[in-house]
C-alpha cells in the first residue's frame, strides 16, 4: 500500500487542493487501484511564488 496525492489549484489559483489516494496491487486483476481518500485544500499565496507558477499562464 502506497499512499499518494495529486496536487491542483482552483481557477482563481488562490488554493491548493490536494487529493489523497491510497495505491494498492489488485493480483487478480494485476492492476493498480486507487481508493480516494479525501482532499486538503489550502491557502495559496500567488504573488508570492509568480515566478516560479508564470508557465501556467499562456500569452
Amino acid at each position: 500500500m502506497v499512499k499518494t496525492s495529486l496536487v491542483s489549484m482552483d481557477s482563481s489559483f488562490d488554493v491548493l487542493v490536494e487529493y489523497i489516494y491510497e495505491v494498492t496491487w489488485d493480483r487478480e486483476k494485476n492492476e493498480q487501484v486507487w481508493n480516494y481518500q479525501g482532499k486538503v485544500a489550502r491557502d495559496f499565496e500567488t504573488e508570492k511564488f509568480k515566478d516560479e507558477i508564470k508557465w501556467f499562464f499562456i500569452d
